[in-house]
């Protein structure tokens, strides 16, 4: 079998231990690992409607809402996934597991009842990390933003040391985008967005120190939000199995896209989301770059006996000063997901 009678042995410097057999787990980084354990946990569902059971490999996050401060069907899930982990051979580990709150009311402070698990009680923190990413509990992303300006700073000190090396500009440029840009737009579909003008000012202001020092221009964070989000929005309309798929709805014209709510997304020259028209049924104004031919020696003729009313004060609704939004050849979005 694949994951019976493997040996394995732990090596410190030159000293390695005497081999062992091990006939139960999966092999860590084996090709199959993740598989499997998706397999293993499948059925691991949640049984009430008010909660998420939210899986990314070995990390499980057991999301509840809470309303009129009924804490039964949450404290109930926790309850069932501990019993499922002890009937399937799993241990939760306590230590590594927080519990994080967010109440939007501000009306009045609730009390909440502590989670205990196998007669643990949990931690309670006002901030947890998840897959790469600081999740506060007022929703927002300065502390998550803090500690990426932080990181990003300690990086740009090796950058300054190969400058003083004398390296070659492109040399540098590498070097940024692989330890200091991979740092400031990992996950950045999911908190820029959202993120305060000061926040992004503050990873705005590592980018320009790393330009300074490269000597060279680098890609703003605005401009690599745009390109992942267009590229992250394509990737879920194309795949019908994605789970946010049937949030979009392509229209028939090609840099057009429908969200959730039904709001009328478009691109205009500088990858700005255009509102939505007035009316569906609203004629599309003609585009002053490229106009109906008309000829001003032939008029179009009119009966003196009964001419059609025109008034100077009201113009053609085609307006150059307004033109219709035109896709450019290469657009940039700014979807958020």
């Amino acid at each position: 079998m694949y994951d019976a009678y493997r040996p394995q042995s732990v090596r410190v410097g030159n000293c390695a231990s005497s081999t062992f057999i091990l006939s139960t787990g999966a092999p860590q980084g084996g090709v199959l690992s993740p598989l499997l354990y998706s397999l293993y946990t499948y059925d691991c569902t949640a049984t009430s409607s008010s909660n998420i059971i939210v899986k990314f490999a070995d990390d499980t996050v057991v999301v509840g809402l809470i309303s009129d401060n009924d804490e039964r069907a949450y404290l109930e899930e926790i309850k069932h996934l501990e019993n499922w982990c002890q009937e399937n051979n799993l241990l939760l580990n306590v230590s590594k597991t927080k519990e994080l709150i967010v109440d939007c009311s501000k009306k009045q402070e609730r009390h909440y009842q502590p989670v205990r698990i196998s007669g643990t009680t949990v931690e309670r923190v006002d901030s947890f990390r998840y897959l790469g990413v600081h999740i506060s509990q007022d929703l927002s992303w300065s502390r998550h933003t803090s500690s990426l300006a932080k990181k990003a700073r300690q990086r740009l000190y090796h950058l300054r040391r190969l400058r003083d090396f004398r390296l070659p500009s492109k040399v540098l440029r590498n070097f940024y985008t692989c330890t200091i840009e991979s740092i400031l737009t990992g996950n950045i579909t999911v908190w820029f967005g959202n993120s305060t003008k000061q926040d992004r000012q503050a990873l705005q202001r590592v980018v320009r120190s790393a330009e300074r020092i490269t000597h060279s221009e680098l890609p703003d964070l605005q401009t690599t939000y745009y390109k992942r989000c267009q590229t992250k929005a394509r990737k879920i309309v194309k795949d019908p199995t994605h789970p946010n798929n049937r949030l979009f709805s392509l229209l028939r014209g090609r840099f057009h896209m429908r969200g959730v709510a039904g709001f009328h997304c478009g691109w205009n020259s500088r990858g700005i989301l255009t509102p939505p028209p007035t009316s569906p049924s609203s004629p599309t104004p003609t585009s002053p770059s490229n106009p109906t031919p008309t000829s001003p020696s032939s008029p179009t003729p009119t009966s003196p006996s009964n001419p059609t009313p025109t008034s100077p004060s009201s113009p053609t609704p085609t307006s150059p000063s307004n033109p219709t939004p035109t896709s450019p050849s290469n657009p940039t979005p700014n979807l958020t997901l």
